[in-house]
């Protein structure tokens, strides 16, 4: 009996210390949690931003450069460079005509800016400027006309004496209507006569004819060479040199012809004025 007694006190007394712990340990961890903040309900506290002070960056001035840009060398095309014109001046021989001198037995007159030559039954006649081109000087005359009746016109140039040409040297191109072309040649026993034949020079057959206009020019270069033109085409192809050119007065001309002058004038080449 006494037995017995005592083991059911070691068993009370084991169930007593095991209800004791197992009520010491709920109130330990009920301890524990209310002592630990809560994740989950409780918000984060705010740290605050550390801001770390910008450093100043020195501004740096970028000197602009002074060594000029080479810019690449243009393309160059060759280019013809015209040789720059000598100077000239022009006389108008229509508006001279009051101080032109008559050579031989024609019938000119002016009407305003033309000049009428009734020559039809007159031979070699003709209008002369009264001034001496003299050797050296580089001239040019020209002369536009229409033959309407007869024969011929032309640009002349006495030797000697103006008043008397046809009988002391002169030379002419003229503008042949009978022999269909144009001839450069010297007459009336001067020294042009001597060197510049008949046929000195001559253009072909243009088809010269009454009603047609004609343009005609003669230029005496300072070395005596003499050109001769027709329509503004040279024929005479720097070949004829009057060698005894000493110099001359310019002239227009008719040979049984009826003329109208539309043009003519003296041009100095190389000189500004008179």
């Amino acid at each position: 009996m006494k037995k017995y007694t005592v083991v059911a006190w070691l068993l009370l007394s084991a169930l007593c210390a095991s209800i004791l712990l197992t009520g010491c340990d709920g109130l330990l961890k009920k301890f524990v949690k209310d002592s630990t903040p809560s994740i989950s309900g409780t918000e984060a506290p705010s740290i605050p931003e550390t801001k770390t002070p910008e450093t100043p960056v020195p501004e740096t001035t970028v000197q602009e450069s002074t060594t000029p840009e080479t810019e690449p060398a243009p393309t160059t095309e060759p280019t013809t460079t015209e040789a720059p014109k000598p100077p000239q001046y022009t006389i108008d021989l229509i508006d001279e005509y009051s101080t032109l001198s008559l050579l031989g037995a024609g019938n000119f007159r002016r009407d305003g800016s033309k000049i009428f030559a009734d020559n039809r039954g007159v031979g070699d006649t003709a209008l002369m400027r009264p001034v001496k081109i003299e050797p050296g000087e580089h001239v040019l005359i020209e002369a536009s006309a229409i033959v309407h009746e007869g024969t011929l016109f032309g640009i002349m140039i006495g030797e000697k004496d103006y008043t008397d040409s046809f009988n002391t040297g002169w030379f002419c191109l003229n503008a042949d209507l009978n022999w269909r072309c144009g001839r450069l040649f010297g007459a009336g026993g001067g020294k042009a006569e001597q060197e510049l034949t008949v046929f000195a020079a001559t253009f072909g057959d243009q088809h010269l004819s009454t009603g047609k206009e004609i343009r005609l020019a003669l230029e005496i270069l300072p070395d005596k060479t003499i050109r001769a033109y027709y329509n503004g085409t040279e024929f005479t192809n720097n070949h004829v040199v009057f060698n005894g050119f000493e110099g001359g007065y310019p002239g227009i001309m008719t040979f049984h012809g009826k003329v109208e002058f539309l043009s003519a004038t003296l041009t100095y080449i190389g000189k500004e004025g008179p």
